[in-house]
């Protein structure tokens, strides 16, 4: 898909800002999820069990929340301004606020889940719905990192929300896959199957965000 090898292409252009600019929260974030694990389970598992009390639930999405923020607003300003493009706090609160717009409204999708009610494979439909959200609408977002905004019909445009589903069901795919990967190595190796999941997280987060730009060939 041509979006794919767009995006692949910006990704092999920047390492070094990959590294310097979204590895470090990133890795900052996992190391918080590390901790409150063992403080759990005395294991580093992958994920935290689902009878952990609320307060280590709300530091892990905390700190989740907190890297994916800080590594969105850094990688889109990358994309689209430069990494030394100039950065305000209004700036930042303003992407923020919007990002925190649209995380809300990809939330939307998992309500059914928490009601309860639904079979498993609804998580599939839930994660694909939310990656299409994201990918659709997004746009804007991604702008709004230098200070610009997009208009809406750009933002609104049929053929761009059939591009995203195509991606949102590859995407939903592959966290599926990384699901099944570290569910087999955890068998084996709690540590392993910790770094297993980091690394495909990360790759994923990436991916997602790259793809919200919308990247062309041209870029």
């Amino acid at each position: 898909m041509t979006q794919l090898r767009a995006a692949w292409r910006i990704v092999a252009a920047k390492p070094k800002q990959i590294k310097r600019l979204l590895l470090p929260p990133f890795l900052l974030a996992m190391a918080v999820k590390a901790w409150l694990s063992v403080q759990v389970t005395g294991q580093v598992w992958p994920d935290l069990p689902v009878d952990a009390s609320w307060s280590l639930d709300l530091a892990l999405r905390g700190s989740l929340g907190l890297a994916l923020a800080v590594m969105g607003l850094l990688w889109h300003r990358a994309i689209f301004f430069g990494p030394r493009a100039r950065l305000t706090a209004n700036l930042a609160l303003r992407y923020w606020g919007q990002g925190a717009a649209l995380s809300l409204l990809a939330l939307l999708p998992f309500v059914p889940l928490v009601i309860g009610g639904l079979p498993p494979h609804a998580i599939f439909a839930a994660d694909a719905v939310s990656l299409w959200l994201l990918l659709w609408l997004g746009f804007g977002l991604t702008r709004a990192a230098g200070g610009k905004r997009a208009k809406w019909g750009k933002l609104l445009d049929r053929a761009q929300a059939g591009i995203a589903a195509g991606l949102a069901l590859a995407l939903a795919v592959a966290l599926q896959l990384q699901t099944f990967a570290v569910a087999a190595v955890v068998q084996l190796h709690s540590g392993a199957a910790f770094l297993l999941d980091g690394a495909l997280t990360f790759a994923l987060i990436v991916a997602v965000l790259t793809l919200m730009a919308r990247p062309s060939p041209a870029n």
